[in-house]
């Protein structure tokens, strides 16, 4: 082959050539791997972001749910207290409450398991 007037042969450019577009290909995959990471990054951190925000909701939330179940668990030992008294003078009396009262009964004895449940739960978190 015949050198060119600046010393190289054609062979010897279509080498470089070849070597440059292929750094240039491998420089475009790169900043195309880095373009996927710098996506990946964002992803991570908005969801990061809306996990500490429904964090907080929920925290809010326990904070203002714990006293108001509470409070109803109070309120619903006081009404088994007084329907225990008023079935103890209902017998005194000779008289038979009716199955609707006394499942009530039932329903608050319920309602205050499973809202001390929900405190226990809501205390692991």
């Amino acid at each position: 082959m015949k050198p060119t007037p600046l010393g190289k042969t054609y062979l010897e450019y279509e080498t470089e050539l070849k070597e440059y577009n292929l750094a240039k290909t491998e420089l475009a995959m790169q900043k195309i791997e880095l373009g996927v990471v710098q996506d990946a990054i964002k992803n991570v951190e908005a969801v990061e972001k809306l996990f500490k925000e429904g964090f907080l909701v929920v925290s809010f939330a326990r904070t203002k749910a714990i006293p108001m179940i509470k409070n109803s668990i109070t309120n619903a030992k006081k009404f088994l207290a007084q329907f225990e008294q008023t079935k103890k003078a209902a017998k005194e009396l000779g008289i038979d409450l009716p199955q609707e009262y006394l499942k009530l009964e039932t329903k608050a004895g319920v309602v205050v398991g499973e809202a001390e449940d929900i405190i226990t739960w809501l205390n692991k978190y």
